[in-house]
């Protein structure tokens, strides 16, 4: 909403022009209002926006501003059925609409535990363990996953609750973090509740879950 936005967004157009860029592919509302509308003013010859949730956690206004920036656009990539059937419902041209699903290594895994994680984190290979890979959002909603931890701790006395968090996320993740760990102690879940971060191993985590939780309040399809 402010002048220093547009200055950018003008810069970003000369960058493209300047550097003779073929293609612009944006991300999601913010990316795809702005770069959308720079590679529009650059003459960019192939314009790709993404839209990969339901649009729950937006205004009407932005969904609104977000259609607009999508008709500078060639195609519309979308990860899920659902959210292509939203767009065509909010009036998207159903012909610019492209979908290509979240794809998953299929490749075999080798037997046994696959990482340290339980060793790192001291539990036993029986102790059930739940868990969320995900980033700091208030979309994500991590404050219900502690509410339901807080719920299931006193019937599974030897489960564990596990949050893994982004790889340096900046200072909003740590914020987030912080509050998320101080509500699993008030909750009553010190010593329960496992948080940890900065992983690359997530593909060979998630084997070791008892429960994987999706709490996010809109996704098309999760990366998780």
């Amino acid at each position: 909403k402010s002048p220093r936005a547009f200055a950018q967004l003008v810069r970003f157009a000369l960058y493209l022009v300047r550097e003779k860029i073929d293609i612009v592919h944006a991300t999601s509302l913010y990316p795809n209002v702005f770069a959308l509308a720079a590679a529009a003013l650059a003459r960019t010859p192939v314009r790709i926006a993404s839209v990969r949730d339901m649009g729950t956690m937006w205004t009407e206004g932005q969904l609104k501003l977000q259609r607009a920036a999508c008709r500078l656009a060639d195609a519309v990539v979308v990860n899920a059925e659902a959210v292509a059937a939203r767009l065509e419902g909010e009036g998207y041209d159903p012909g610019r609409i492209a979908l290509i699903r979240n794809g998953i290594d299929m490749s075999p895994r080798p037997a046994g535990r696959p990482t340290k994680l339980r060793d790192e984190l001291g539990l036993a290979d029986d102790a059930p363990l739940i868990g969320v890979i995900s980033r700091f959002h208030a979309v994500k909603r991590l404050e219900d996953y502690v509410d339901a931890a807080a719920l299931l701790a006193h019937r599974f006395p030897a489960a564990r609750f596990l949050l893994v968090g982004p790889i340096h996320d900046g200072i909003e993740s740590e914020r987030g973090a912080a509050d998320i760990a101080e509500r699993a102690r008030l909750a009553g879940l010190a010593g329960r509740f496992l948080l940890t971060d900065g992983r690359d191993d997530i593909a060979e985590i998630l084997p070791e879950l008892t429960a994987s939780v999706l709490c996010s309040l809109s996704e098309g399809l999760s990366n998780t």
